[in-house]
């Protein structure tokens, strides 16, 4: 058995990563166990693999203040007012925050999901424009409009990922579907109007950013060099004759679906996640156009 006490879970998605954590393979689920060892902390309580529970109440009291454990307290910056990814790195990047802000989001307590906010707002504040001139050289790109970026602090913005052979880089465009990502999390968390107000005009610039990649005989979407979310470790198409250009990226696609899902529950007519899940099975089974209607894709 196992408790969560403490607060109300804000969305389906928190019982659903607890559901995960505590049913992972090779692990029984608590409620099933025998043991009648129980554990008592703050976060969780129960009984069964006290052990385990004890790693969970470990993992969720860094996301607090805390006397003994290194923690997020530790990445605020007074000046913005939010999150930094750490002393000699001093800016937010989309990447490295992506896994741990979408996990923890359905937790996060005030005074952090401001931060956080603040954080991110370090993206959407400095989008690309098609006018706006980003960080210092070799990174002052003038990025289309509605671009998200690698990493941002006050005045300073790297549209493309800033690691490796940056002179052959495409735009940021999985950092894009990320970063959309995780603000439509926030705001269908908070369910504030005039916050969701305010931020869907921006996510629906990134949202026809995104399609100027669309494929329109699969609906896939198209990427460049370094065009990925992790780092320069995708290199496009690699020509015969030794030039890179676009392919299909499938985490963008993937995280196109997820935004459109997103978009979609907060009013926005930019969600467009079903033809993207359609153009995967296109390519997966070969089975395209008017025919998917009746071959192995028709559950898209």
């Amino acid at each position: 058995m196992i408790d969560y006490p403490g607060r109300c879970v804000r969305s389906a998605a928190a019982g659903c990563t607890l559901l995960a954590l505590l049913t992972l393979p090779g692990r029984p689920s608590l409620a099933a166990g025998t043991d009648e060892a129980r554990f008592e902390g703050r976060h969780y309580r129960g009984r069964g693999d006290v052990e385990y529970l004890r790693l969970l109440e470990t993992a969720r009291r860094m996301f607090e203040p805390d006397p003994e454990l290194q923690n997020l307290s530790m990445l605020y910056k007074p000046s913005w007012n939010g999150l930094v990814e750490g002393p000699t790195w001093d800016a937010w990047w989309i990447q490295n925050s992506y896994g741990t802000t979408y996990s923890i989001l359905p937790l996060l307590l005030e005074p952090f999901i401001t931060f956080l906010q603040n954080a991110q707002d370090l993206w959407f504040n400095q989008m690309g424009d098609g006018k706006r001139v980003g960080a210092k050289p070799p990174f002052d790109w003038v990025a289309p409009d509605g671009c998200l970026c690698d990493a941002a602090r006050p005045g300073w913005i790297v549209y493309k990922q800033g690691d490796g052979r940056v002179a052959i880089h495409d735009w940021g465009m999985e950092f894009t579907a990320a970063g959309v990502v995780l603000q439509s999390e926030l705001l269908l968390i908070s369910r504030d109007a005039k916050a969701i107000a305010h931020y869907l005009p921006m996510l629906e610039r990134s949202a026809n950013f995104m399609e100027t990649r669309r494929d329109l005989k699969n609906n896939l979407f198209l990427a460049g060099p370094a065009g990925n979310l992790l780092a320069p470790s995708y290199a496009g198409w690699h020509r015969p004759e030794g030039t890179y250009d676009k392919a299909y990226l499938a985490g963008l696609s993937v995280m196109r679906s997820r935004k459109g899902c997103g978009a979609t529950a907060l009013g926005s007519t930019a969600g467009i996640g079903p033809p993207a899940r359609r153009g995967w099975c296109w390519v997966i089974t070969g089975w395209g156009g008017s025919r998917m209607r009746g071959g192995p894709c028709a559950g898209c």
